[in-house]
Formats: C-alpha cells, sequence, structure tokens
C-alpha cells in the first residue's frame, strides 16, 4: 500500500494535470442532489442522469413528486432502473422530510457538523454511505469522501486501500487524501476510471498513474510475458518491465544484453514490443534517447523502435553513440 504522502500528493498533481483543478460550484438544490444520487444506485451515469432529468421535467417541484401517485413517478424514471423500488424510496424520503422540516429542502444541514448531518441523512430510507456523502460534499462542500465503485476500483489497484468493501473504503479514503481536496480528487478518480482505469481492459499503458500502481507493476506482468513463469527471475524482471519507479536500474539492466537474455528466457526476441512499452511509456525525452541507444546496442532493429516511441527515423539517427 502506498505510505508516502509524498505519493499521495504526486497523485493528486497528475490527476489534476489530467482533469483539471475542481472547485465546488453548486448547481443544484442539496435535495436535488440527494434525489439525483439516489437515482444514480445501481445504473449507469448516463441512465441516472437521463431519469433524474425526466423527474424534473414531468415534476418541476418536489410538492408534485409528494402528491403523485407511484406510477406516475416510476414511469418518469424508469430508465434508470429499479423505477418501483427508487419511486417508493422518493417519495417516503420527501414525505419523512416534509413532516420533520414543514418544507422540501434539507439546506438545515448546512449548519451541522458533517457526522451528525451524515448520520440524519443514513436514517432516510435507501441512503447509505455513498448517497449520503454526496448529498453532503456536493449539496455544502463539507468535508467528506463519497466513494462509487470507479473509486473503490481505481484506489485499490494503486494500493491506496486493501480489498475491503465500498463502505469501508469511505473512512480509509478520507484518511488518505487532505480534506481540501477531497471534492476534486473524487471528481478526478471517477473520471480517471472512466478514461483509464477502466473495470475491463484498463489501458495501462496510457496510465500516467502507473509508477503508483500496484496492478500494474505487479499483476500485468505476468499477464504480458504470458505466464512464463517458470523461466523467469519475477525480481529481476520486475526491475526490467516496470522500469518507471526506477529510471536509473532500467539504464543499468539494459546496457547488460546477458541479463536481458537471461532474464526473458535466453532469446532478445523473447522481449515483446508491448513490454518495452509498458516500462518506456511516458518518460522524458533524453532518458528515452538513452534507453533507444541501448536497445540498438543489442540488436532491436530502428523500425520496431519507431513504433513504439512514435518518433522517425531521423529522430533516431541523430542519437550520438559512445
Amino acid at each position: 500500500m502506498i505510505k508516502k504522502q509524498s505519493d499521495i500528493n504526486e497523485i493528486i498533481l497528475i490527476l489534476q494535470d489530467l482533469y483539471g483543478k475542481k472547485n465546488w460550484k453548486p448547481d443544484i438544490s442539496p435535495l436535488d442532489i440527494l434525489i439525483k444520487t439516489i437515482l444514480s444506485q445501481n445504473t449507469s451515469d448516463l441512465n441516472s442522469f437521463r431519469a433524474f432529468d425526466n423527474l424534473k421535467l414531468k415534476f418541476p417541484e418536489w410538492d408534485a413528486v409528494l402528491n403523485s401517485s407511484l406510477e406516475n413517478i416510476e414511469d418518469a424514471i424508469r430508465i434508470g432502473g429499479l423505477a418501483k423500488i427508487k419511486s417508493k424510496r422518493i417519495k417516503e424520503i420527501l414525505k419523512i422530510i416534509k413532516e420533520k422540516t414543514g418544507d422540501l429542502n434539507i439546506n438545515f444541514l448546512k449548519n451541522w457538523e458533517v457526522d451528525e448531518a451524515k448520520k440524519w441523512l443514513l436514517s432516510l430510507k435507501g441512503v447509505g454511505e455513498k448517497t449520503a456523502a454526496c448529498t453532503l460534499i456536493f449539496g455544502f462542500n463539507m468535508p467528506i469522501f463519497p466513494v462509487d465503485t470507479h473509486i473503490l476500483r481505481v484506489s485499490k489497484r494503486l494500493g491506496l486501500i486493501n480489498d475491503i468493501t465500498l463502505e469501508k473504503a469511505h473512512q480509509e479514503l478520507k484518511k488518505i487524501f487532505p480534506p481540501h481536496y477531497y471534492y476534486e480528487v473524487h471528481l478526478n478518480l471517477i473520471e480517471h476510471g472512466r478514461q483509464i482505469c477502466r473495470s475491463n481492459n484498463p489501458k495501462c499503458l496510457e496510465c500516467k498513474l502507473s509508477n503508483y500502481c500496484n496492478y500494474f507493476n505487479k499483476n500485468l506482468i505476468l499477464k504480458t510475458i504470458g505466464n512464463k513463469q517458470d523461466n523467469i527471475d519475477h525480481d529481476k524482471l520486475s526491475k526490467l518491465i516496470s522500469a518507471k519507479i526506477d529510471l536509473d536500474q532500467l539504464l543499468i539492466e539494459l546496457e547488460n544484453e546477458n541479463l536481458i537474455k537471461r532474464n526473458i528466457g535466453g532469446k532478445k526476441d523473447n522481449l515483446t514490443i508491448t513490454e518495452l512499452g509498458i516500462a518506456f511509456t511516458n518518460i522524458n525525452k533524453r532518458n528515452k534517447q538513452e534507453i533507444i541507444k541501448n536497445l540498438l546496442k543489442i540488436g532491436y532493429k530502428k523500425k520496431e523502435l519507431i513504433k513504439l516511441f512514435n518518433i522517425s527515423k531521423k529522430q533516431i539517427d541523430k542519437i550520438k553513440f559512445d
């Protein structure tokens, strides 16, 4: 697991570079956020957004939803899935809020402590950890860290948390990130999970966080080399393929042709372009030139390296050899 605060800070900055800084800007009411998050449960983002838009289009005011039949509510949110269950929950929640506050809003929570506000929301049937946390951070900018399936997946792969439940992840991740970054990191981790660290076929070769990723540096290595585990010194091969962790070590390893051959089953050709791509993604220009030089020395062809590094033959020809 990642324990160094410097690693956490780097992850925050890399995500920031990729997806931007995020400042809290409430665009809908806290009650809208609560209902919208309920609709997001067990469905895709696209379908939950459509369900919420349909609901607001049919019922511009929450009073109209409260006074409507379950069938009409269900019909409005059907595209979001589980419409029968969610329509009942939404109506019950609106009824409880009206009975307890005399109004259909939850703005009073902004003056409460975060744990107290969370406890109140959790008392509503159908509101769990994620829904309560999303309501509080998006509705009031409270220091709480919601965790969805994207964040859970990315965090486990990075090694930020162990293989724990979604509920426990809320508690663990809020200890890891500084509170003033909760809002931004929440949104950026979700975006990273959607674009790069997908559930199936993650784009590990494109990932800017692979320096810090347990999944990349352990599991993917064995998958990439085709499970030829008996012929490979795992310890040395890890140094070679996960070279972005220690670039100086990579250069040392690459300069020793015999070591490469010994660790990749005795033949240079067994080290594939895919494996090299994993090792060299995102390194800087100067280091790429050094690595290209070393690879040419041990027999790799220029056309292979042109494809690997997305550079021209002219650029390779400019590299000076000792």
